[in-house]
């Protein structure tokens, strides 16, 4: 139960471990020990494999997440600590373990490419509020200069630092 428990867990479908328990619990109430010992074996066996094939595709799914953020100027680095443990788990047969491993690293990583697709997005608003305001010959110096200013945090890396000072100039240009 316990495994199933850990597969449904892990986003797997468990309806036909389900149905092998229950075979191994009427076996086992109809005083079938041997049939009973051996469902609960599929049991589990098919519960290992059902973990091993989930926990492969989070390892296959994160790495676009991590070639992704490695290409935008993020860092890669915790992540690649965190997939060094998670194998180190699945090699020691912890699937379940390295499947959550997997997985924080997968959404942290997702996380900062959506915070840097939302600054970057926020970036080329102001960009063509500033734009527009320069076209009718509005004085944008002030708004100009914290533009500027965003747009290096941005390139750094810093995206707190950027969407913070770019919220303030699209106040101001809009």
């Amino acid at each position: 139960k316990a495994k199933i428990d850990m597969v449904r867990e892990m986003e797997g479908d468990v309806s036909d471990l389900e149905i092998l328990l229950n075979r191994a619990n009427d076996a086992m109430s109809r005083r079938v020990y041997e049939d009973a010992t051996a469902r609960a074996g599929e049991v589990m066996e098919q519960a290992d494999e059902a973990m091993v094939k989930i926990m492969q595709a989070e390892f296959s799914s994160v790495k676009d997440f991590v070639e992704e953020a490695r290409t935008i100027g993020i860092s890669t680095e915790d992540a690649k600590i965190h997939l060094k443990e998670a194998r180190a788990k699945a090699d020691s047969q912890e699937y379940y373990e390295a499947f959550k491993i997997v997985r924080e690293a997968k959404t942290t990583l997702h996380t900062g490419i959506q915070k840097y697709d939302s600054v970057k997005s926020k970036v080329q608003k102001a960009d063509g509020l500033l734009s527009e305001a320069r076209r009718t010959k509005t004085d944008v110096g002030e708004l100009s200069a914290s533009f500027d200013s965003a747009k290096a945090a941005f390139a750094r890396g810093e995206l707190d630092d950027a969407e913070s000072a770019l919220d303030g100039v699209l106040e101001g240009a809009e």
